[in-house]
């Protein structure tokens, strides 16, 4: 069935036997989308980053968690959030994310 307008009406239409149906929803389609970067990575994927040369890097950033030892130059990975653009950081050495807000 695919949606079409008839006279200021929205109808719908089969392909197959051109039977028309009124459509009785204001909703013609939905689509969700949810991604969340930090959740949904997986551990493995976070850390083959720390080899990809193309990720951005600083050394300005400490790593926030107590327990890390920055054995790995201190080097910090920098990646956007898809939805608001917001940075996330990624400690190279034990693989802690953080953001700030």
């Amino acid at each position: 069935m695919s949606p079409f307008e008839d006279a200021n009406n929205l109808k719908y239409k089969c392909n197959d036997c051109n039977t028309t149906i009124d459509n009785v929803n204001s909703v013609i389609s939905e689509s969700f989308y949810k991604y969340d970067f930090i959740e949904n990575t997986d551990l493995s994927i976070k850390a083959n980053r720390i080899y990809d040369n193309s990720m951005k890097r600083s050394k300005k950033y400490t790593c926030p968690n107590d327990d890390c030892n920055n054995s790995w130059k201190n080097e910090t990975i920098i990646t956007c959030e898809h939805n608001t653009l917001q940075h996330i950081y990624m400690c190279c050495s034990c693989l802690t994310e953080w953001k700030y807000s």
